[in-house]
């Protein structure tokens, strides 16, 4: 069974994207840099740099269960082919072995990401 991710109000601006969290209502020095912004006097209205301005956000742990499978699948895809280019423009005596078992690891990962019921 599948984990869905919780979404929480963001702790840092209560839930409203705003950041509030400096002096006297104005933002903060993280959502100052988030935006790109440089300024000597205090700067209100910037949008939350910790959400990004929604209010709402995931869980770290949530963020990383569902950023990981997909990047180690491209790092897979990637490593593969540059293994099969080298093994290939070297003339490795292992390079039919290689192929055939990078073929069948790349074929596993790409059709589980590209089935219905795989890459959710």
């Amino acid at each position: 069974m599948e984990e869905v991710s919780k979404i929480y109000e963001c702790a840092h601006c209560n839930g409203t994207g705003t950041c509030t969290s400096a002096k006297e209502g104005s933002s903060c020095a993280h959502c100052i840099k988030k935006a790109e912004l440089k300024s000597n006097e205090p700067l209100f209205g910037i949008a939350c740099g910790t959400c990004w301005g929604i209010g709402k956000t995931d869980s770290a742990t949530s963020r990383l269960r569902h950023r990981t499978p997909p990047i180690l699948a491209i790092a897979i895809i990637f490593a593969s082919f540059l293994t099969i280019i080298i093994f290939g423009s070297t003339n490795n005596v292992h390079f039919p072995e290689t192929l055939s078992l990078l073929g069948a690891l790349m074929g596993s990962v790409i059709t589980f990401y590209f089935t219905k019921a795989g890459g959710k």
